[in-house]
């Protein structure tokens, strides 16, 4: 399995459409946003490309709602199969690399995408983004994410377990892309946030998660069947749940989970933002 694979197609230990039906399409959280995202491209957009399409699931939605028959862009090439079997346009590429002409498509897209982009590969993705979009450029990325890291037990290196190595408040996504003006923010989504209740969450989750491959060394988790004493880590599920459940009793407030950028070319009508 190649490095892309292990960090970014490994659906969890489930298969591709496993994965989709259980975390994605049998999600109300994540369906909800898939289609207030789609409800933010411009109305007028009947190209469309989706940069980190992941299992395509954007591009159906896009076509049930709108008719448009957008394509995708995805660097792992089991998602890429997945989605083609469904026929979606999806194809291999990366952000960094669009094989795309210059304002090849009205509306260009990476939902989910950004906060993963290492040094050097996310400053290229954000211009060829900007660079392959005629209209209009549309980011969605987790909204003040405060991350947390777990130290890998192989190389002792730190790792966010969502492979995330930024985050994003409203004021940082001005003047991500060149040539392009942020003409609409929107909230998508809604969790329950507070420092007490992150610092006990963390501690919760501090462990090694199982599906989790190190961004330095690739050391991943041998299957808790396979792993000597694998038993004793059977009482640690409860502990977690319960954990959670009294969370809810933490005091917190309410905030968006994800935050959209709507980006239109310099000279675009800003009534062209938003569905």
């Amino acid at each position: 399995m190649s490095f892309v694979e292990e960090h970014y197609g490994h659906h969890a230990g489930l298969s591709a459409a496993e994965y989709v039906q259980r975390h994605v399409r049998g999600s109300p959280v994540q369906m909800a946003r898939i289609r207030d995202t789609v409800a933010l491209i411009p109305p007028e957009a009947r190209s469309v490309l989706d940069v980190g399409a992941g299992y395509g699931v954007l591009l159906e939605e896009l076509k049930a709602a709108r008719g448009v028959a957008g394509i995708g862009v995805e660097i792992a090439p089991s998602k890429v199969d997945y989605a083609q079997a469904r026929g979606v346009d999806l194809r291999l590429g990366s952000a960094e690399r669009l094989t795309v002409a210059d304002k090849s498509f009205d509306a260009v897209l990476a939902c989910e995408v950004i906060e993963h982009l290492p040094f050097q590969v996310y400053e290229r993705a954000l211009a060829e983004l900007a660079r392959v979009a005629r209209h209009a450029v549309l980011v969605s990325v987790p909204n003040e994410e405060q991350r947390s890291f777990v130290r890998c037990p192989y190389c002792g290196a730190s790792v966010n377990p969502s492979y995330h190595f930024r985050s994003f408040s409203p004021a940082s996504l001005n003047g991500l892309f060149p040539g392009f003006r942020l003409a609409a923010t929107a909230g998508l989504g809604s969790h329950r946030s507070s420092p007490l209740l992150r610092a006990g969450l963390r501690w919760v989750d501090a462990g090694w998660p199982a599906s989790l491959v190190c961004a330095c060394c690739g050391y991943r988790a041998a299957p808790a069947a396979a792993r000597p004493g694998s038993a004793a880590e059977a009482p640690a599920r409860p502990v977690r749940a319960w954990a959670r459940r009294l969370s809810l009793l933490v005091p917190a407030r309410r905030k968006p989970t994800w935050l959209v950028g709507v980006y239109l070319a310099d000279g675009t009508a800003a009534k062209d933002a938003g569905g």
